[in-house]
């Protein structure tokens, strides 16, 4: 009687420990905002009553290019006060030339969005070879 004890006690400290990693992981998985919680605290990083340009128009028009031209914006200046960046500003500026001709020969939206991903991307990713620590969003953007 006793060992059939310990074995359902076995089964019940197990099948307890399997519960726990599985809540566990679910609150590890759910602890991570939702991109669209995070491209939410972003707005476009220029005043759109001076939009000019075709493009910057679509910007200020559409919610999704809105926000992550300022999520955009706020990783650029994140990356630029590092210290770490300034062995590269001057690659750093002529990636961000290169960037805005892209960006400016864009046509729709999709386009537009393609480009600002690819940017962030990059940035997010470079500031994790100079050894700047990326802020916390983008995480949430790359994935």
């Amino acid at each position: 009687m006793a060992s059939t004890w310990n074995s359902k006690k076995s089964i019940y400290i197990i099948l307890g420990v399997l519960l726990a990693q599985q809540a566990a992981a679910q609150n590890v998985a759910g602890s991570q905002p939702s991109e669209a919680a995070v491209l939410g605290k972003y707005r476009v990083s220029f005043d759109c009553g001076k939009a000019s340009t075709a493009v910057e128009k679509q910007i200020c028009s559409t919610p999704i290019l809105n926000q992550l031209d300022g999520l955009l914006g706020s990783t650029s200046k994140a990356r630029t006060s590092n210290p770490a960046f300034a062995i590269d500003k001057a690659r750093y500026q002529e990636n961000g030339r290169a960037w805005m001709k892209k960006r400016n020969a864009c046509t729709d939206t999709a386009c537009l969005e393609k480009t600002y991903r690819e940017r962030i991307t990059e940035l997010c990713e470079m500031a994790v070879v100079s050894g700047a620590h990326p802020i916390e969003d983008c995480e949430a953007i790359q994935n």
